[in-house]
């Protein structure tokens, strides 16, 4: 059986958003992290640390630097985390592009990008799984300290692969209190761990139990800086405007969109196809920061609307970017602003057959979004809605 890769954005299909959680973030972290490392005002390059973000030492040798975590139970009763094809998620990011980039990507058979026409292979995998740590165990993951990137191809995902140079980074695991809530991620709570490379002993210790560090929004109801788009990950801020989002185009007994409203709600609306009737909603806050680039945060929205080519793309008339499968019962992601102009987004173009290729900034946009998509679904309340009147 060919297992999905929860790395990996799905397609849009049945007019219904239906995107992986992590996987929606490998176009923003892998080809676009030089843009939004650039626009915060650091190293163009997200993996050459600016002296902020370098080794406290010179190391003797030069990359790779393999690690290897040991994440420590410390709390006084079993925990537990997902495992997928065989390898536990565990989150990477460095200094440099301020924590925002994701450096470990997992997609399976996937080619390199510097071949033509690459794309992603299926293979099967191993049941997921609910691993317990029991009270005083650690888990050992290793890392080879060559990141692993992806990046979305008209014929899928291809993986651009690099030796991290010497400095500051940021290791983050999702920990559940149980075995169900690890295999269908539900309710995580993240622990992570700043380190440098190379690490003394090439091993990190990360102590598991709830720890202050692991917090960068302790009092989620008070009040925050309007983001700019320019923020750290792990600095919370509210968004600035409104943004409703969806799929259009396809075959479905119902259609899905999400508005996104100041300061950080997000309400998910599902509407009867035949009618267009909405017949269930739910709501959930969008994190004002995370300590994890993959948790898709209301900093990482405002970041991608800063994008000097977003807000030129939107109009009054919703131009479509990239390639437009409406025709063929696929669909487009279509962005809209409070103002009423709107933008399409479709997918990648094979070999350049498209009218509007989609620009570094709407790529980014649509990446965020999905990834926000996903959170959403992901969301207790909303993952129990009903799918039809």
């Amino acid at each position: 059986m060919t297992k999905v890769d929860p790395t990996q954005p799905r397609a849009r299909a049945a007019g219904v958003l239906r995107i992986s959680r992590r996987g929606a973030f490998a176009i923003r972290l892998s080809s676009l992290a030089t843009l939004a490392a650039a626009s915060c005002g650091k190293a163009a390059d997200p993996l050459a640390p600016p002296a902020a973000c370098a080794a406290s030492t010179t190391p003797a040798t030069p990359p790779p630097y393999a690690v290897e975590f040991r994440f420590h139970n410390d709390a006084a009763s079993s925990l537990f985390v997902h495992k997928f094809c065989g390898r536990y998620e565990v989150g990477l990011s460095s200094c440099a592009s301020g924590f925002t980039d994701r450096l470990n990507d997992f997609v399976g058979n996937a080619c390199s990008c510097d071949h033509p026409n690459c794309g992603i292979v299926g293979g099967a995998c191993e049941p997921d799984e609910g691993t317990e740590i029991t009270a005083g165990v650690s888990l050992s993951s290793s890392f080879s300290g060559t990141s692993t990137t992806a990046s979305s191809t008209a014929s899928g995902q291809c993986v651009t692969n690099r030796d991290l140079p010497a400095g500051r980074y940021r290791v983050s695991i999702w920990v559940y209190e149980t075995a169900d809530g690890a295999l269908a991620r539900t309710e995580p709570r993240v622990v992570s761990r700043d380190f440098e490379l190379p690490a003394p002993n090439g091993i990190v210790d990360v102590p598991l139990a709830p720890a202050a560090d692991d917090v960068c929004d302790p009092t989620p109801t008070a009040d925050v800086p309007v983001c700019t788009g320019h923020e750290e990950h792990d600095q919370p801020c509210g968004l600035a405007t409104a943004l409703t989002f969806g799929a259009e185009g396809g075959l479905s007994t119902f259609t899905e969109s999400q508005t996104l409203t100041p300061p950080a709600t997000d309400v998910l609306s599902r509407k009867a196809f035949s009618t267009g009737t909405t017949f269930a909603t739910c709501s959930a806050k969008i994190p004002r920061c995370s300590r994890d680039a993959r948790v898709v945060t209301t900093g990482d929205v405002a970041h991608a609307l800063a994008q000097p080519d977003v807000g030129p793309s939107f109009g009054g008339n919703t131009p479509v970017f990239g390639s437009d499968p409406r025709g063929a019962d696929g669909s487009i992601l279509v962005v809209t602003r409070p103002d009423g102009k709107s933008v399409g987004i479709g997918g990648p173009c094979a070999q350049g057959n498209c009218a509007r290729p989609v620009p570094a900034g709407l790529a980014m946009l649509q990446s965020v979004l999905d990834g926000l998509s996903e959170q959403q679904h992901s969301d207790a309340t909303c993952a129990a809605l009903p799918t039809s009147p």
